[in-house]
């Protein structure tokens, strides 16, 4: 018994270390941590520019937790926390913008969870060097806190009866909304340059089905919603690993 014993255990102190080496090499990342910077961009009733207000562009910042579920998918979820500007004054085309020169703030915070597609299948890849593509999709809620001004409104360039001060008497009546749900679609690309490490750029847009995120409707455009998204820069960090031989850790 002993004999056979004393045979054993270099074969078995072999399949160990060899086990712990192997398990060091492929096991997965559990998590991704990300701090993310960036801007918040407004499209909607006082912007004329139909891919949204570049010259109100407003800081946002967050940070995110992903669970990579395989080599592909994982789910993110998301705080964001920043501003919205809209002036009509920053604009000269058509003349009537600044003449009506609307203007709003909305201090926003922002939560959300997505599923993300990592469209080469990079999610577990520890190697540097490596480009990943991603989209992602999920729901969102927004806490808003919207502050619009219509001081600078020159009452005597616009008829009294017109659709602009009739709107403008059902908007001043109107509370904008405390919260928002939406839907955000990303897309996005990370740079790998170390083991834990990667670098990312990544486009948010919100669907949405609001007309006051600006806090006007009736004076603006009713028919046609308001909309915001983002462009952000973020740092990530895999942490936990998944020991995928369920070997022994010494």
């Amino acid at each position: 018994m002993n004999k056979l014993l004393l045979k054993a255990l270099p074969a078995t102190a072999l399949v160990l270390i060899c086990c712990n080496e192997t398990s060091a090499q492929i096991d997965p990342w559990k998590y991704e941590l990300g701090i993310h910077a960036g801007t918040f961009i407004y499209q909607g009733d006082l912007t004329p520019d139909k891919i949204g207000s570049y010259k109100t562009m407003k800081p946002v910042a967050g940070i995110s937790v992903a669970r990579l579920l395989t080599r592909s998918f994982s789910v993110k979820i998301s705080l964001l926390r920043g501003n919205l500007h809209g002036n009509e004054a920053r604009y000269a085309d058509p003349e009537w913008r600044r003449w009506r020169n609307f203007q709003f703030t909305n201090k926003i915070t922002e939560v959300s969870a997505a599923l993300v597609w990592d469209v080469l299948g990079n999610n577990h890849n520890s190697t540097s060097g490596k480009l990943s593509p991603y989209l992602a999709a999920g729901i969102g809620y927004s806490f808003m806190k919207v502050h619009r001004d219509w001081s600078a409104l020159n009452s005597e360039y616009f008829s009294p009866e017109s659709a602009l001060m009739t709107g403008l008497a059902v908007d001043t009546v109107t509370s904008p909304p405390k919260g928002l749900i939406s839907l955000p679609v990303s897309a996005g690309l990370k740079y790998r340059f170390s083991e834990r490490l990667s670098i990312g750029v990544e486009t948010t847009y919100r669907i949405s089905s609001t007309d006051y995120l600006d806090g006007f409707s009736y004076s603006g455009h009713p028919t046609e919603g308001d909309f915001y998204f983002s462009h952000t820069i973020g740092l990530y960090y895999n942490f936990i690993r998944r020991n995928r031989l369920n070997c022994p850790k010494f």
